[in-house]
């Protein structure tokens, strides 16, 4: 067919890993009757079926869809549900998965993006900017500029250079500080263009950068 083991494994992993975040962003909060939910749970459970197999890396998968489905039930505190994702990030970062760590933060960020404290408006900003500043490190220049349009309210400090954006804040993390209510208010406006997560999400990561490099 093409493709080598390897690239057909990766294919897979990757695949599920976005059909899982599909369904779980599809799901109303606390809709735990949900089709979207239950397909998402569904597709977790396949995940952990191949991480008993033996499949390298699927940890990483279940633990970011683990992540996801709790921010869905709404049955921890939020700081909890962040520590999730925060485990999913450390994981994917260990295995050198730079594209999974980068959209695992975007996902924590737009999470935090749904609460009200000015306090995770700074989480949100934290990890977003880290998500553009891992998918500019991979090559990925066609999600860095939606990124960089998507969430134009919180991310800031980019400059255009030689046709790659360059960012002043890499770190991710930045000193805390106060948060204004009209950068509250901003989160809704993001939010309300939906998640972006889908199988054309494939297309966007890949554009500029092989999947199987």
């Amino acid at each position: 067919n093409g493709f080598t083991e390897d690239q057909t494994f990766y294919g897979s992993f990757l695949s599920m890993i976005l059909r899982g975040l599909t369904q779980f962003s599809n799901t109303p909060s606390s809709s735990t009757y949900n089709r979207s939910y239950i397909q998402g749970c569904r597709t977790l459970r396949a995940v952990k079926k191949r991480l008993r197999g033996g499949g390298v890396n699927y940890h990483v998968a279940a633990e970011l869809l683990i992540a996801e489905r709790a921010a869905v039930r709404q049955r921890l505190a939020f700081d909890d549900i962040r520590g999730l994702y925060d485990a999913a990030i450390k994981s994917a970062r260990r295995c050198g998965l730079l594209h999974i760590e980068a959209l695992a933060n975007e996902r924590a960020g737009r999470v935090c993006l749904r609460h009200e404290r000015p306090d995770d408006l700074y989480w949100a900003t934290s990890y977003l900017e880290r998500s553009r500043d891992l998918y500019n490190e991979w090559g990925a220049q066609t999600k860095v500029h939606l990124m960089t349009h998507q969430y134009r309210t919180v991310l800031s400090d980019n400059i255009l250079q030689d046709g790659r954006l360059s960012f002043r804040s890499s770190s991710g993390v930045r000193g805390r500080r106060r948060v204004s209510q009209a950068e509250v208010d901003n989160r809704h406006s993001i939010l309300d263009g939906k998640a972006s997560i889908s199988y054309g999400h494939l297309t966007a990561l890949s554009s500029s950068s092989s999947l199987f490099a």
